[in-house]
């Protein structure tokens, strides 16, 4: 796995440097796509999976740069505790504390910052979905230094998938910010409509 990651890094730059896009230093910039999951859905509501993951691909090659995993849980050392026997030596999977939501950031950032050691790469543009902490915590980061601001571009699948939701939650009420009675048929056709809306788009 971690050669393929090796060579679709070398791919992604030699692509770069063809395209001469490149910084004062002769240091390839690309664009990824970044996203991440968890071991469980949550609904919206119900953040507490014990795993989650997130990658970084290539938006030249569409080929992944790097996946990273954290674990809340290590399945031998909770077994281990929770029959009370003595812990074997073994390799623990936990590496992580903090919240399920945070997973991902963290995961992203830690990528950011690892781009120079293991590809040779500054990950310029950021195409993601609207996850407001993970850009706060790469300006926070700053893996490249302060002179280099990361651009964030908006995933469109995500925005048309908010839009869809608002239209949806629009078509259940009753009444509009100012109070006003909305009328069923109103409502009733915005719904039966909402895919027709995002097509348009």
């Amino acid at each position: 796995m971690w050669q393929s990651l090796e060579m679709a890094g070398k791919e992604e730059a030699n692509m770069a440097i063809e395209r001469g896009d490149v910084n004062k230093n002769e240091v390839p910039l690309i664009t990824v796509v970044a996203d991440g999951a968890w071991s469980k859905r949550s609904y919206k509501s119900n953040y507490n999976a014990l795993s989650g993951v997130a990658c970084i691909i290539g938006y030249q090659t569409g080929k992944v740069l790097y996946l990273g995993v954290r674990n809340k849980i290590c399945f031998v050392c909770n077994k281990a505790e929770f029959l009370s026997k003595e812990l074997n030596p073994h390799k623990c999977y936990k590496n992580w504390s903090g919240t399920s939501t945070s997973m991902e950031a963290d995961i992203i950032v830690d990528v950011f910052s690892q781009s120079m050691y293991m590809h040779g790469l500054i990950y310029d543009k950021l195409i993601g979905d609207s996850d407001s902490s993970i850009v706060k915590k790469l300006s926070i980061a700053k893996p490249y230094g302060i002179e280099h601001r990361i651009k964030k571009i908006e995933y469109s699948n995500h925005i048309l998938r908010n839009y869809c939701n608002r239209l949806r939650d629009i078509s259940t009420r009753r009444k509009n910010n100012l109070g006003s009675i909305i009328p069923g048929y109103h409502r009733i056709k915005l719904k039966d409509n909402i895919l027709r809306l995002r097509y348009s788009l």
